[in-house]
């Protein structure tokens, strides 16, 4: 028996031999609690849940081996210097990839379709009408636009998120400042 077996709590291990179908995949197992600290709830959602489904679609090459996927996520990551990724198993499985400060960096060439030309052109019209009259409303945007208000409030939040446009001082009689 591996070492590895007596580092690991007994119902970790009762979960292992029974949702495991060979001994390569349950020492994955067994060294992934060990070397993360996997809870029992954590190695319960990192299991498969049913190895009858997941060998055949692994042998027909519809998914991978379990728990590769994880590990090339990671590697990519460093790969291109990011750092590693958190995984979230809740009610739904989620991701979270870091990007580095500079992918991150607020300027107003971030949003220029000369230098980006996936920029969508309302981006650049809002950009365009509030350098031409700082104190128009979102509304009056909107209607320039011929968008939704709520289309309009989630470019503007999407430019004021990236640090090229700030509201200075109150709703009705502030003004738009284009950084």
């Amino acid at each position: 028996m591996p070492k590895e077996f007596g580092a690991v709590p007994w119902r970790h291990h009762v979960e292992i031999i029974t949702k495991c179908k060979s001994v390569e995949e349950a020492l994955f197992y067994v060294n992934k609690v060990i070397e993360e600290g996997w809870s029992r709830r954590r190695l319960e959602d990192e299991l498969p849940t049913n190895p009858l489904l997941a060998d055949p679609m692994y042998w027909n090459g519809y998914i991978e081996k379990v728990g590769t996927g994880t590990e090339d996520i990671i590697e990519k990551c460093h790969a291109y210097g990011l750092q590693t990724p958190e995984f979230h198993q809740e009610e739904d499985f989620r991701v979270v990839i870091w990007r580095n400060k500079s992918d991150d960096d607020s300027n107003i060439a971030q949003i220029d379709p000369n230098v980006d030309p996936n920029v969508d052109p309302n981006v650049i019209q809002i950009i365009e009408s509030i350098r031409k009259n700082p104190k128009i409303s979102r509304a009056e945007l909107a209607e320039q636009l011929q968008i939704s208000e709520r289309k309009t409030r989630m470019y503007i939040e999407l430019l004021k998120d990236k640090g090229v446009l700030m509201r200075e001082g109150s709703t009705k009689r502030g003004k738009w400042i284009i950084k």
